[in-house]
């Protein structure tokens, strides 16, 4: 259900006739994330009700509401000016009051880029140092670096596996076993 967590005193002006009252409100997403969008209801009458697509995800909602309150005139402004692009849905007809104006933010404009993590560790220049070194660097990572630093060096194709370990152990052990073959392949 959204939720309003900060409503804004000072009007956000579109032009010299046309002003809005901000608010900026959040759901908890099907993503486990608190989502946060801004709605601007027209004052005076004139207008129509707006809502900008997502504008942050926290991982709680008083890290959402820490967000919330932290927003400038300017940055409303901005937000004004995206919500005028994002589609326009008009709000749900209901019969009492609603403290939200839409049921979530509205759709982005352009497709989500799914972003993969990239390797945050060279296995090879850390084994350098010694296979000790190694580990407590890759014991340092989470599951998710770990499995970008198997595939940004392959070493899953290195190793001849087919399905990559279950537990984070079986990748660290993974990773040092493939990377000390091919460092004692390369030794003279």
């Amino acid at each position: 259900m959204p939720e309003v967590l900060v409503v804004f005193d000072e009007p956000i002006w579109e032009s010299e006739r046309a002003s809005y009252r901000a608010q900026v409100c959040g759901r908890l997403a099907d993503d486990g994330l608190w989502e946060g969008w801004i709605e601007f209801a027209p004052l005076g009458g004139a207008g129509v009700p707006l809502r900008t697509p997502r504008e942050t995800s926290q991982p709680h909602r008083a890290d959402l509401e820490y967000w919330a309150t932290g927003l400038s005139v300017t940055y409303l402004q901005g937000a004004l000016d995206r919500a005028r692009r994002a589609e326009r849905v008009p709000p749900p007809v209901v019969k009492h009051v609603t403290p939200s104006l839409f049921p979530g933010p509205a759709p982005h404009p352009t497709p989500r880029i799914e972003v993969r993590p990239v390797a945050v560790l060279d296995p090879f220049a850390a084994y350098l140092q010694g296979e000790a070194v190694l580990r407590r660097e890759l014991n340092a990572l989470s599951r998710e670096q770990l499995e970008a630093v198997i595939a940004h060096y392959d070493l899953a194709a290195l190793a001849g596996v087919d399905a990559l370990p279950a537990s984070d152990e079986g990748l660290v052990a993974l990773i040092v076993a493939t990377v000390r073959d091919r460092a004692s392949a390369r030794a003279p």
